[in-house]
């Protein structure tokens, strides 16, 4: 019984994934922050900018593929909110580690200087923003939910039909 999520991985790998860039470049952020004050930690930041930016890769890549089975359905338009928000943030996060790698190896980082403040303050917005809509795609649309939750007295996947119709009709009368 505890194990059956296993046959369900490749349909969960998303939410599995997704944890690490957010965790990795959370903290690459908040520690450009704190460089500022203490340069030690601006080592620490990189790496994770690095590590996170790699991580990257497989949480979009698997955001793309657990995104195909809702293509013909009314989520479609909700869900691709998200699906952009993750590809352009992934692309920014492609572009901050370029640049910091490029000027790291004229020893002249980026990450030193109080300029860097502006895209490390746009990517923790970037991230609380990503999450914020995966977390309306499964909380509110009950999107890859699997079962009833037992504290909602009607099927989950009742409620979120419903109200996503009620949402798609109201939508239609603009």
């Amino acid at each position: 019984m505890m194990l059956d999520f296993i046959k369900n991985i490749p349909q969960d790998l998303h939410p599995i994934l997704i944890h690490f860039p957010i965790a990795f470049l959370g903290f690459s952020f908040v520690l450009s922050f704190l460089s500022m004050r203490v340069s030690r930690w601006n080592e620490a930041s990189w790496l994770l900018l690095w590590v996170g930016g790699l991580s990257c890769i497989p949480a979009s890549v698997s955001g793309v593929i657990s995104h195909f089975p809702y293509e013909e359905t009314e989520l479609h338009e909700v869900i691709g909110t998200h699906q952009n928000f993750g590809i352009l943030g992934t692309l920014f996060v492609f572009v901050l580690v370029g640049i910091r790698y490029w000027t790291r190896r004229r020893n002249r980082d980026f990450g030193l200087r109080k300029s860097y403040l502006v895209p490390a303050g746009a990517g923790l917005i970037w991230i609380m923003l990503l999450g914020g809509t995966g977390g309306q795609l499964t909380y509110q649309y009950g999107i890859n939910v699997r079962g009833v939750n037992p504290l909602f007295h009607e099927s989950w996947e009742s409620k979120v039909i419903n109200e996503s119709s009620q949402e798609i009709g109201s939508n239609t009368d603009h």
